[in-house]
């Protein structure tokens, strides 16, 4: 299944919004970030919050747990370092292949099966990304990973809003 991501640069609004491949709004990703801690919660497009997001670090080592109600929590480590950033998954145990600091990546399971392959689509009114999710029963998993890479490739240019909860 594909969907595409677009920053949503006005305020009041979402950090992304999620399109699927029809054009219709799928998903919303809402969060706030300051200089050690990030909070952001996926939801549906009509409110109904499906996964949280929390994650402790600095610019240069972050850790984010993804929690989805009724699955095992998922761990991100992020890393910056002089070679570009560096992600890895725990819970599953996803590995990620490309560059996730241009937003062109993969993620592939241990059996090096693809799970998910994000891009940047370029087209007349501004970029957005495009992400191709293999299985309908990672959607959820591979939106958190969207929006915490995605969160941190656009930080300082867009907004983040309050998540649920917080």
């Amino acid at each position: 299944m594909r969907f595409y991501l677009k920053r949503f640069l006005q305020s009041g609004g979402a950090l992304f919004t999620v399109y699927n491949e029809l054009g219709d709004i799928a998903f919303l990703v809402a969060g706030v970030r300051s200089l050690l801690s990030a909070k952001m919660s996926l939801r549906s497009a009509d409110g109904v919050e499906l996964a949280r997001i929390t994650g402790m670090g600095t610019s240069s080592l972050c850790k984010f747990s993804i929690e989805i109600p009724g699955e095992k929590r998922m761990t991100l480590i992020q890393s910056i370092t002089p070679g570009g950033i560096s992600v890895s998954a725990r819970n599953p145990n996803w590995s990620f292949r490309g560059d996730p600091a241009l937003g062109n990546f993969d993620v592939i399971d241990v059996d090096r099966t693809l799970v998910m392959t994000h891009g940047t689509q370029w087209k007349a009114n501004g970029s957005r990304w495009y992400v191709q999710i293999e299985n309908d029963r990672d959607i959820v998993r591979c939106l958190c990973i969207c929006a915490v890479v995605d969160g941190l490739l656009s930080e300082g240019e867009v907004s983040f809003l309050p998540a649920k909860g917080s």
